[in-house]
């Protein structure tokens, strides 16, 4: 859709409207798109991520941008959801690490007499859209670090409300989507014609890859995601080779000629959670495919385990 910018009344507004023409031509190309990975898919052509099954996904979630009464919706949930805040318990997670709750983005609120099928109207945000407050890859035109660490701590801490609090997110926040206000500080998320609605379950799963990605451990990476549902192939190898000289030591291509990456001095991840993810998994692995006493016993196993890292961890805090 387009936006456009309307005054009346003394109240300055923004118009969201359909440019016709454009749904036939992005279903069009998403079909395309599709029937295209899903070849390279049967030729046995690794592209080292699951191009189909992501791309089946956009094939259901495109359409719903150009559902405007459903945008309109989100939106305004969106917005009464982050002008409230995140439960209290957030707050106080926050205060024990050092942190604080930024509170600086929000959402226009739209108007709802206004509104109709095929017409948005809202609140109109000032301010810049991140495209043009800075220009990619010209550093010079970013803000001092700090506010850029205020910018990207706010946006997170958003996002983060969304998917874990509200479990009704915006899935496309790219820059054009976001407005910067230099004199306030305000960040404004526009757009929500490409939201995504999930489960407590599909929000758990989410939770257990971002902690597996922060982590860095591949193995765990990969496991995480398969469990919600994407397959990583590839992940965790490493290309070596091997030298003539003294110990005929391998030498890892990926790392020749460059500093090894920073890693986190506390792991995300603990052994006990990473040990827990695992066993979770396999437990689901297992109600496919148990069979007679040794499925059971497996399920016992699993049960005894549990009751000893309980009596093990009691007191602790996790």
């Amino acid at each position: 859709g387009s936006s456009m910018r309307r005054r009346g009344a003394g109240k300055v507004v923004a118009v969201k409207v359909p440019k016709p023409g454009v749904e036939r031509e992005l279903m069009a190309d998403l079909t395309a798109m599709r029937r295209a990975a899903e070849m390279c898919d049967a030729l046995g052509l690794e592209l080292g991520f699951d191009s189909a099954s992501i791309l089946r996904e956009y094939e259901v979630q495109v359409p719903l941008e150009f559902d405007f009464e459903r945008e309109a919706a989100v939106m305004d949930t969106a917005a009464r959801s982050l002008l409230k805040g995140p439960p209290a318990s957030v707050y106080s997670h926050l205060s024990k690490t050092g942190a604080h709750w930024l509170g600086s983005c929000t959402i226009p609120r739209i108007v709802p007499p206004l509104c109709t099928p095929c017409c948005i109207v809202m609140e109109w945000a000032e301010g810049q859209a991140m495209t043009e407050a800075a220009k990619w890859g010209d550093p010079s035109t970013l803000p001092p670090p700090a506010e850029c660490r205020r910018v990207v701590t706010a946006l997170l801490q958003a996002l983060g409300q969304q998917i874990f609090v509200d479990r009704c997110f915006h899935s496309d926040p790219h820059p054009g989507n976001i407005i910067m206000n230099t004199r306030t500080g305000e960040l404004t998320l526009l757009d929500f014609g490409q939201s995504k609605a999930i489960s407590p379950e599909e929000c758990e799963r989410i939770a257990w890859l971002i902690m597996a990605v922060a982590g860095r451990c591949d193995e765990t990476v990969a496991s995480a995601a398969a469990d919600a549902g994407v397959v990583l192939s590839k992940v965790g190898k490493k290309k070596t080779n091997k030298k003539a000289g003294a110990g005929g030591s391998k030498v890892d291509e990926a790392s020749k000629g460059s500093k090894a990456a920073p890693r986190m001095s506390v792991p995300v991840l603990s052994a006990r959670e990473e040990k827990k993810l695992k066993r979770r998994q396999s437990k689901k692995r297992g109600k496919k495919g148990r069979r007679g006493d040794a499925g059971d016993a497996a399920g016992d196993g699993d049960e005894d385990e549990e009751q000893e890292e309980a009596a093990q961890s009691a007191g602790s805090d996790i």
